[in-house]
């Protein structure tokens, strides 16, 4: 099985690149997000105090979806890598090959994220990218 860990700050393009890499797929794929938890009857509700929860189904999703065979796409903002690395450490333990794409498009929020929280996350992401590279500054 594959796994694709969608890396982007908010409306920087990661849901539609993921339903591209779905679509492409001549593999059964599903598409696994925190936000599809804070969406009911397509509506888009995010709860902060409930983020940890959202994250943990996400997490159960993608496990249960490889278990039975589908490739998986993780489409969360991934912005440190720790939010990511349990992914990757499922991957390695079980043998699933993975790919990490990071999209930085300029789009509008789908879910009418401030812009104050899109720069925060575009800062971050880069620091994590200084980080995680050795990169001097």
């Amino acid at each position: 099985m594959k796994v694709t860990i969608m890396r982007g700050h908010s409306g920087s393009g990661k849901t539609t690149k993921a339903i591209e890499i779905k679509n492409n797929s001549d593999v059964k794929t599903v598409i696994v997000s925190a936000d599809d938890y804070f969406t009911k009857k397509g509506k888009y509700k995010f709860n902060h105090n409930l983020l940890r929860l959202a994250h943990d189904l996400c997490y159960n999703r993608f496990v249960k979806a490889l278990e039975q065979g589908y490739n998986v796409v993780v489409d969360n903002t991934n912005i440190l890598s720790w939010e990511f690395d349990k992914y990757i450490n499922y991957c390695e333990e079980n043998n699933h090959n993975y790919e990490i794409v990071v999209c930085n498009g300029n789009y509008t929020s789908i879910h009418n994220v401030p812009v104050e929280v899109i720069e925060k996350q575009k800062l971050n992401l880069a620091m994590d990218f200084i980080f995680q590279n050795d990169v001097e500054i």
